[in-house]
């Protein structure tokens, strides 16, 4: 059964650059995000993995208010914007996080949500056979 999932920036953006958004919906049954990671994916759609990311969350994703709850007050103070809404909206949500910062990974171990990283996911799609050559490439040469 797929999950739920709440993605951070960084993520979509390593995605969009290895052109592979579409392990997202092969992994995960909905896909959802707060408004300032899709303002900050999207803002500057000159760069092709802005414009990549900007179709793919339009046509795939939900797009969520940013949050001001006591969550999201006090995450704001150890992390980033985009990383202290994408957590309150998994918060709020239940479900788990996409996340590649380690801070922001520990602190959602703090609060009992999930998280992967774009290694983690990448990792899962080659398991489940959602890879091409291009990931194993990705990965392996790091």
């Amino acid at each position: 059964m797929k999950k739920i999932i709440v993605s951070d920036a960084s993520p979509l953006i390593a995605l969009a650059k290895l052109d592979r958004l579409d392990l997202l919906l092969s992994i995960f049954s909905e896909v959802h995000i707060p408004r300032a990671v899709y303002l900050e994916t999207t803002c500057d759609r000159h760069r092709h993995d802005a414009q990549l990311i900007h179709d793919y969350l339009e046509q795939h994703a939900t797009v969520h208010n940013d949050c001001n709850d006591e969550n999201y007050q006090l995450l704001k103070a150890i992390l980033g914007e985009g990383e202290s809404q994408a957590l309150s909206l998994a918060i709020k949500l239940g479900c788990g996080i996409l996340i590649d910062e380690r801070l922001g990974r520990r602190v959602a171990k703090q609060y009992a949500i999930s998280s992967v990283g774009i290694k983690g996911l990448l990792l899962q799609a080659k398991s489940t056979s959602q890879s091409s050559s291009t990931i194993d490439y990705k990965i392996t040469t790091k």
